[in-house]
């Protein structure tokens, strides 16, 4: 149970990796109508609180060797519909190991941290293996875990253009706003205000976005970054 991305990525490195290192934390969000919820609130509340919509979810930690761990959401398959929730009990049948029951509560202290210390043993096990290490993270967040937030370079994406970034620099901007030591609650433009850029590239709005840019137009900064790793 990996992400699409997770995938992209994974192919991408040449499968250098298992994909569940590459992607150390997968989760299925389920589509829960505000029927559902006790209250709007509570409902309002789970469109910005994923594990409260997150059925599966795998967690991988790779401290000796990659072990994953399956949990489903008993809090979160009972708000889903009938048909939904009938889908996923044949998902479960096929996840090896077999899940493991949680709650909301649990789901909660595996998206608020202890899921990034284990993704962070697999980036230390990625890192032993390989000279160069990509992060990824999405939803406008800087770096999904601890150790991702000191990275060399850094390449923050906004709609139609990108902004090399000096690592030391994106580092101290972290500490200065992160919330409770926990990077992810950090976003990208705005530590950009604090960091400034190296160079900055137009990206095109795509029509599809899983074909992707094409070489000339993400050449300039693949260059800037070859030669910002070439001097350091």
């Amino acid at each position: 149970m990996v992400t699409w991305d997770g995938y992209i990525l994974h192919r991408a490195s040449g499968g250098r990796l298992p994909i569940e290192v590459i992607n150390p934390i997968g989760a299925l969000l389920a589509p829960t109508p505000p029927s559902r919820y006790r209250s709007r609130s509570g409902y309002e509340a789970s469109l910005v609180e994923p594990y409260r919509r997150a059925v599966l979810t795998r967690v991988t930690g790779c401290a000796g060797g990659s072990r994953s761990l399956h949990l489903a959401n008993a809090d979160a398959l009972s708000r889903v519909p009938q048909q939904v929730s009938e889908a996923l009990q044949e998902v479960i049948m096929y996840l090896t190991p077999p899940p493991t029951p949680a709650s909301d509560e649990a789901l909660a202290g595996i998206f608020s941290g202890a899921g990034s210390t284990a993704a962070d043993t697999c980036l230390a096990m990625a890192e032993a293996s390989s000279d160069a290490v990509i992060v990824e993270s999405n939803s406008d967040v800087v770096a999904p875990t601890p150790s991702s937030s000191y990275p060399s370079l850094a390449i923050m994406v906004a709609p139609g253009e990108a902004y090399l970034v000096e690592g030391t620099r994106l580092s101290r901007a972290l500490e200065a706003i992160a919330m409770s030591g926990r990077p992810w609650a950090a976003k990208a433009m705005e530590a950009l205000e604090l960091t400034g850029h190296l160079g900055r590239v137009d990206l095109p709005l795509l029509e599809d976005p899983d074909e992707g840019y094409p070489p000339d137009v993400i050449s300039p900064l693949v260059e800037a970054v070859k030669g910002r790793l070439r001097k350091g």
